[in-house]
């Protein structure tokens, strides 16, 4: 993939080689044309594997499906394993704001998920 600026091009591959082989081109054709390379400015970022998971990007916010809220009184102890995502009406997470919590089951640890403070956000009309 590549991203152009007015003064800079980045080129996104899958790992550090496909990178290489992409920048190739671009710099025979530069050459070609006069210009020069700073490779006092090139950079490479290479993102590895997280847990034999990829690496993704930061994630500011990602659709969910329609969540029906039923309520059942129960005594039953709560999972440990769920996550207690609280549901806000805005992404600021003011006492104000806050509309309740579910538990999500996850993958990962709920600690996981409260470490990056994820919340749902939803309307209320």
């Amino acid at each position: 993939m590549l991203l152009g600026y007015a003064d800079a091009i980045d080129i996104i591959g899958i790992d550090r080689r496909s990178v290489e082989e992409a920048f190739v081109p671009f710099k025979r054709e530069a050459a070609k044309i006069g210009l020069t390379i700073n490779t006092a400015k090139t950079k490479y970022l290479v993102a590895g594997r997280a847990r034999g998971s990829a690496v993704q990007a930061k994630i500011l916010y990602e659709q969910m499906p329609v969540i029906y809220i039923y309520v059942i009184n129960s005594t039953a102890s709560k999972d440990p394993r769920l996550y207690e995502c609280p549901i806000n009406r805005i992404p600021q997470r003011t006492d104000k704001k806050f509309v309740g919590s579910i538990d999500c089951e996850t993958d990962s640890s709920p600690r996981h998920w409260t470490l990056r403070g994820v919340t749902l956000l939803c309307d209320i009309k």
